[in-house]
């Protein structure tokens, strides 16, 4: 590989990881506020937030970082290399 090129590859390794940490992160905040809301209209008894809600937030998440695992994971089965 050339010189010049391995800066590049550490930059976006670290850029990578900081990609799965602020989008891990969005996730669990969603969560958490969907999470929130469903706790506020229960107390206020206007059930505009309800659990259904929630486990749709928690599917939604679940599904779509299943899809990325997957597509990631079936990618390197049929020969693909994920170099960063």
């Amino acid at each position: 590989m050339a010189e010049w090129y391995d800066p590049l590859v550490t930059a976006l390794k670290s850029a990578k990881t900081g990609f799965i940490l602020i989008l891990g992160g969005i996730a669990i905040l969603s969560l958490l506020y969907s999470g929130a809301c469903w706790l506020v209209s229960r107390l206020l008894g206007t059930m505009n937030t309800t659990a259904f809600d929630y486990a749709g937030t928690g599917l939604v998440i679940a599904a779509v970082g299943g899809a990325i695992s997957l597509g990631t994971w079936l990618y390197s089965w049929w020969g693909g290399s994920i170099s960063i």
